[in-house]
């Protein structure tokens, strides 16, 4: 009797296949059930940023919708792809797992040949789409409402403030994001109060809130959706790009209100990330994150001293650490409190040696340290010898961003580096990665040196800037 693998198994060993599509859609014809959940798999994030969807699936999910929807989309003499005779082998649209509206616009927009010089082709084929996937998608997992850059142009920004209401007065919406675990959306001049509202009596669920900020507005609602869910991991405040001129004392008050919101979680929440200075760290550095695992400041708030006492009360449960900062009490204090750190993002003083050195002899857990040098800060050639006498047994990654520097970094202090490595015990192969500006001198054998240290070398990436210069 041959064996037949559980449903339950073969999904799991195919969602590892993922990423390697050629292999995925060789699965499609093994036999019909190999078949649906390879589709299944290969649909689920066919609406994420990202994914590329070609021609052709743009076609079905045209065809897909239902007929009085095409005849609405064909009334305002608007053409679209003409539906086969064949009915689709599957329904696709109950596979989506991943919704981003803005890329939806985007797609339709770049897709269609039903462009014109308004956006309403674009619009009212997306509100169909939408309105067909909330009645048949059972569960979306993650949705974005957030209007990023990569989508802004003013077609896709003007249909984008329409749409969050009408998707919310769907019949099919609330059970459609009744089980939402991740949510990005932006507080933008189309995400009202109400909005926030309807939103959070329906999704209580969200794991991963990930809030872009605009300051023009008052971002009324957004502690109710934050108090409303029941298990919230990870939560990102970031800057909005169109955020230019706006003073940002005027939100005190409103911080005030979201950072409380923040204390009902305290007990679950494992990631933070702030993106500008006006973090409320006044209220925040007092709150005690017992499981805060990962902390990104992309900018640290003004009063440094605050952030010191966060990280007083929340640094031993961190394993990674980002601060856009060059201060030596803040570093000093990561290696008093931050015990457990395993990758670490900061700057470092050119008088800060010792405090380096004390991090890692203090951070036992750090494997990876990314820092910057130039002329304010520790130079390349000192970070190199302090990494190869001080750094941890498993210690295994190193980041240097050289800007302005008038240092040079030679074949022989990489030389000297790598030999310092291949003498420690235990020898663990090392990662270094090199990016550096204009105005850096750069003068590398980088044939001798990978000939000579191949075995302990990792990794080895020179990068100018955004350009990657040398990897092996």
């Amino acid at each position: 009797m041959a064996f037949q693998l559980p449903i339950d198994c073969l999904i799991k060993i195919l969602e590892c296949l993922e990423d390697d599509k050629v292999t995925l859609y060789s699965c499609l014809l093994v036999d019909r059930l190999w078949c649906r959940i390879s589709v299944e798999i290969l649909w689920r994030y066919i609406l994420n940023p990202g994914k590329n969807i070609p021609y052709k699936q743009f076609k079905t999910l045209i065809n897909l919708l239902p007929k009085e929807s095409k005849d609405l989309i064909r009334n305002w003499r608007i053409s679209i792809p003409n539906s086969t005779s064949k009915s689709p082998l599957f329904n696709y649209a109950s596979f989506l797992k991943v919704l981003s509206i803005p890329y939806i616009l985007y797609v339709n927009s770049f897709y269609n040949s039903i462009y014109d010089e308004t956006y309403i082709p674009t619009i009212l084929i997306t509100e169909e789409i939408l309105k067909m996937f909330m009645e048949q998608t059972p569960s979306l997992k993650r949705l974005d409402f957030c209007s990023k850059n990569e989508f802004s142009c003013d077609e896709i920004y003007n249909g984008f403030e329409r749409i969050p209401s009408f998707i919310l007065n769907l019949p099919g919406a609330k059970d459609c994001l009744k089980n939402l675990s991740e949510l990005k959306c932006s507080t933008d001049v189309n995400i009202n109060s109400d909005f926030l509202c309807k939103l959070s009596s329906i999704c209580h669920n969200i794991q991963l809130l990930e809030i872009h900020l605009c300051y023009y507005t008052q971002n009324d609602g957004l502690e109710d959706l934050i108090l409303s869910q029941n298990n919230l991991k990870s939560l990102s405040f970031i800057k909005h790009y169109r955020n230019h001129n706006y003073n940002y004392d005027d939100n005190d008050k409103q911080w005030s209100k979201i950072v409380s919101s923040l204390k009902p979680h305290s007990s679950t929440i494992t990631n933070l990330l702030f993106e500008y200075r006006n973090a409320d760290f006044k209220e925040l550095q007092h709150i005690t994150f017992p499981h805060l695992q990962i902390l990104t400041l992309v900018n640290c708030p003004v009063e440094v001293n605050m952030l010191i006492n966060f990280l007083e009360n929340n640094g031993k449960s961190l394993k990674e650490l980002y601060v856009n900062e060059c201060n030596n009490s803040l570093n000093l204090t990561i290696a008093e409190f931050c015990p457990n750190l395993k990758s670490l993002y900061t700057k470092f003083p050119k008088n800060g040696t010792e405090i380096l050195e004390a991090i890692f002899k203090n951070c036992q857990q750090l494997d990876s340290i990314e820092t910057i040098c130039d002329d304010s800060y520790i130079g390349g050639k000192i970070i190199l010898e302090i990494v190869v006498k001080y750094s941890p047994k498993n210690f295994r990654e190193l980041k240097l961003l050289i800007l302005r520097s008038h240092e040079k970094l030679s074949s022989e202090d990489l030389q000297l580096f790598f030999t310092g490595w291949e003498a420690r015990i235990p020898q663990n192969p090392i990662s270094l990665i090199i990016s550096y500006d204009n105005s850096f001198e750069i003068d590398i054998n980088i044939d001798e040196i990978i000939t000579k240290y191949k075995k302990i070398i990792k990794k080895f990436k020179i990068k100018k800037k955004f350009f990657l210069i040398y990897s092996f």
